[in-house]
This record gives structure tokens, sequence and C-alpha cells, in this order.
């Protein structure tokens, strides 16, 4: 796969060490030893899951890595988690930002919701737009699948969660994107950004925490 095709090409970029370890490549226990052409097929493909790491925690557009911030729940999330996993429903959380000046509220997306974030970010022509802007729309899909409410001020917007299908493409959902932020500023776009990543990297702490038999303590639906 070339570079202009290839999302994760320049995604290494700012990363404090770039280089690749033999744990990291998974050759560390091999007591024989292996080609060069090899080792650096593993080391391509080591890089490229550090790539996609970066990805997955860094805003687009202002390159916040939320890994930089510790991120602790709090215990009403907790107890709530816990609620909604065993009363079988979405988990929601509410946002205020700016001291409260704007409210944003996300809904932690179902498995058929999942399954057509992941066709519509498929769908991006990688070999016909930029490495920042596939980026940028794969952020604006997982927001309009996730971003159930906001406020600004005394302004009050509510969205259902779409239906699988209701966009053809990644295209149709960047222009949702844009209704929704009705003309605000960038500055409103890398706020929602922010918003999102912190939203989801809370979804996997409390999703972890499952393993933890102290972290759910007095969490339940009583």
């Amino acid at each position: 796969m070339s570079d202009d095709k290839n999302p994760w090409s320049n995604l290494g970029e700012g990363l404090e060490d770039d280089t690749v370890s033999t744990t990291e490549l998974g050759i560390e226990e091999l007591d024989t030893p292996i080609s060069e052409e090899r080792q650096a097929e593993l080391a391509e493909e080591a890089q490229i899951r550090k790539m996609q790491e970066r990805h997955d925690n860094t805003c687009p557009k202002c390159s916040w890595d939320i890994r930089d911030k510790v991120l602790k729940a709090k215990e009403e999330d907790l107890k709530e988690y816990t609620r909604c996993i065993l009363a079988d429903r979405n988990f929601i959380k509410r946002m205020q930002l700016y001291g409260g000046q704007l409210t944003v509220e996300f809904t932690e997306p179902s498995d058929a919701t999942r399954d057509e974030i992941v066709r519509l970010a498929q769908g991006i022509p990688f070999d016909k737009v930029t490495q920042l802007d596939a980026i940028t729309l794969t952020r604006k899909i997982q927001i309009v699948f996730a971003l159930t409410k906001m406020s600004v001020g005394a302004q009050d917007k509510t969205w259902t969660v779409p239906e699988p299908g209701v966009f053809a493409d990644a295209e149709e959902v960047a222009t949702e994107f844009k209704v929704r932020l009705g003309g605000r500023s960038a500055s409103m776009q890398s706020t929602l950004f922010r918003a999102y990543l912190e939203f989801d990297k809370l979804i996997s702490v409390l999703s972890d925490g499952a393993f933890d038999e102290n972290f759910y303590q007095g969490a339940g639906l009583d």
C-alpha cells in the first residue's frame, strides 16, 4: 500500500519514540534468527499498530492526545455504567464545558451502531482525500452517532441515534455534522472532538474496570 492510500502513513509524527522494540515485534523469545526482510516486515506492522493507537486517542484538528491525561471515573459514572450493563441499556454521559455554557451528551453506541460506524469509515476513499481529512471524517461519523444532546447557552438541541443505513456514505454524515454545528466556528468542532475522545476513553476505563473486583464496589442496581 502506498503512502497516498495508507491512512496511517504519517500518524507517527509527534511520538516521543517511533522506534520499535523486539518486545513489540514479538520476537524476543525466538531461538533461531530471522531474516532482515522479515524483521523489516514485523517492524512495519508494529509501527502501524502504534500509529493506529495514536489515531484512536488524538484529535485530528489540534493533535491533543488524551493519553496525556489521567482519566479517573467518578463514582456516579461507575454506578450508572453498572446499572446500564445490568439493565441492558446504553450508557449516557453528560459533560458541562466552559463553566456550564456548553453542555454535550453522548450515548454509548450499540453493537449495530458500531458496525455502521465501521462501515461508513471503511468507505472513506483514502486514495482521494488527505490523511487529515480521512481522520476528521471518521471523528465526525463517531460524533454524529454518539452525540444526542447539545446545549449552548439557552439553546438546546437533541438528536436520536441514527438508524443503520440512514447515511449512504461518510460525506452524508459530514453534512449532518455541519448542520448540527449550525455554522459555528472550527473551535466548536475541536471542542466536540476533544469531548468525544474523553467520552470514548471513559467507556474504556469503565469497561476495563469490570475485571477489578474493587473497581465497582458499591455499584449496582440498588
